[in-house]
Formats: C-alpha cells, sequence, structure tokens
C-alpha cells in the first residue's frame, strides 16, 4: 500500500489497514491513533515520533523498525515480531506486548509502565533507563539484557529469565520476583527493598551495595553469591536460604 494513500484513506475515515504490507514504508510521525494494523507487515519501517495510540498492532512484522519516541500507549502489540527494532524513547505504558518478540530492540529510556510483557523474549534487549514501573514481566525471557538504571518498582517479575542480566542501580522496590532466574546477574547498587525474592536462584549474583532492606529471601539460592553479612542482615527473611557462607542465619 502506497504511504499517500493509507493516509489518505485513515483522513477520510478509514481504520482497517489489517495486513497491510508497509514494509520499509516512512511513515514518521504519521497520526494513525485508533487503527487496526494487525498483521501488517512494517519490517524495517520508519515510524519515528508516530501517533500510534490504542492502534492494533497484534502479530505484525515490526522487525527492524524505527519506532523511537512514537506514541504506542495502550497499543496492542501481542504476538509481534519486534526484533531489533528502535523504541528507544517511545511511550510504550499500557501497551500489551504479551508474547511479543523484542530479542536485542533498543528501548532505551522507553516508558512501559503499567505494560503487559508476559512470556515476551527480550533476551539482550537494550532497556537502559526504561521506566518498567508496575509492568507485568511474568515468565519474559530477558537473558542478557542490559537494564542498568531501569524503574522497575512494583513490576511482576516472576519466574522470568534474568540470567547474565546487567540490572546495576536499578529500583526493583516492592517488585515480585519468586522463583525469578538471576543467576549470575549484576545487581550492583540495585534497591531491593521490600522485594520478593522467594525461591528466587541468585547463584553468583553481583549484589554489591545492594539495598535488601525488607527484602524475603525465604528459600532464595544466594550460593557464590557477592553479597555481605550486613546486607543480608537487613532482609525480612532468610528462612531455607542456600547462603554464600555458613555463618549467616535467619
Amino acid at each position: 500500500m502506497d504511504v499517500q494513500d493509507l493516509i489518505k484513506s485513515y483522513q477520510l475515515g478509514n481504520r482497517n489497514f489489517k495486513e497491510a504490507n508497509l514494509r520499509q514504508a516512512d511513515l514518521s510521525g504519521v497520526d494513525l491513533h485508533r487503527a487496526n494494523l494487525s498483521g501488517a507487515n512494517l519490517s524495517e519501517a520508519t515510524l519515528t515520533g508516530a501517533n500510534l495510540w490504542g492502534t492494533n498492532m497484534s502479530d505484525t512484522d515490526l522487525w527492524g523498525a524505527n519506532l523511537s519516541k512514537a506514541n504506542l500507549s495502550e497499543v496492542d502489540l501481542r504476538w509481534s515480531n519486534l526484533r531489533e527494532a528502535n523504541l528507544s524513547g517511545a511511550k510504550l505504558n499500557g501497551a500489551n506486548l504479551n508474547e511479543a518478540n523484542l530479542w536485542g530492540a533498543n528501548l532505551n529510556g522507553t516508558d512501559l509502565s503499567e505494560a503487559d510483557l508476559r512470556w515476551a523474549n527480550l533476551r539482550g534487549a537494550n532497556l537502559i533507563g526504561a521506566i518498567l514501573r508496575g509492568a507485568n514481566i511474568l515468565g519474559a525471557n530477558m537473558l542478557g539484557a542490559n537494564l542498568i538504571g531501569a524503574i522497575m518498582e512494583g513490576a511482576d517479575l516472576r519466574e522470568a529469565d534474568l540470567r547474565w542480566a546487567k540490572l546495576n542501580e536499578v529500583n526493583l522496590s516492592g517488585a515480585k520476583l519468586r522463583g525469578v532466574n538471576l543467576e549470575q546477574a549484576i545487581l550492583e547498587r540495585a534497591n531491593l527493598t521490600g522485594a520478593n525474592l522467594i525461591e528466587a536462584n541468585l547463584e553468583g549474583v553481583d549484589l554489591s551495595e545492594a539495598n535488601l532492606r525488607w527484602a524475603n529471601l525465604r528459600e532464595a539460592d544466594l550460593y557464590k553469591a557477592q553479597v555481605t553479612d550486613s546486607q543480608l542482615g537487613q532482609a525480612r527473611s532468610l528462612r531455607n536460604a542456600t547462603m554464600p557462607n555458613a555463618s549467616i542465619h535467619d
């Protein structure tokens, strides 16, 4: 579909562009809010600064697309392919990214507050400084993701895979981390105040200068973790946890 035809059709009131072929199209700054783009091909398309608020983009191919600074608030991106897409500085608050593929995507500084990222693939994604406050990230694959300085207060990360992830200075206060896999992750200077880490895998984790005040580490695996007795002494519970050394007791 020609870009000008699409814009003209939208301005005339048409909202249904399901399965449209817009591969490599330049849609910079376009206003397509509330449109239906489900199943469309937008791979390598340019959508910088576009207004896509509330748009249906489920099962859409956005591989390598440039969506930097776009408004994607409350957009439906379930099952979409966003592999290696550029979403830096975009607004994705309240977006549905359930089972979306974001492998290697650039989400630097992106607002994902209250977003649904359940079972999403964020392997190797760049989430530096991203806002994930209250986001649902249940079971997501975040293997090797870069989350340095991310804000994740109250986020639900139960059963997520965060092995080898960079979580330096991340704010995880009040986060749900039950059963999360953080093996070999870096949590240096992270804020884990009041976080629920029951049954979490923290084997080999770097918790240098991390705040563990009131954190629940019951049955957590801290084998070979870099953490001090003083830090662990601030935790709410260490019952049945596997300790980095035998001198720590609940």
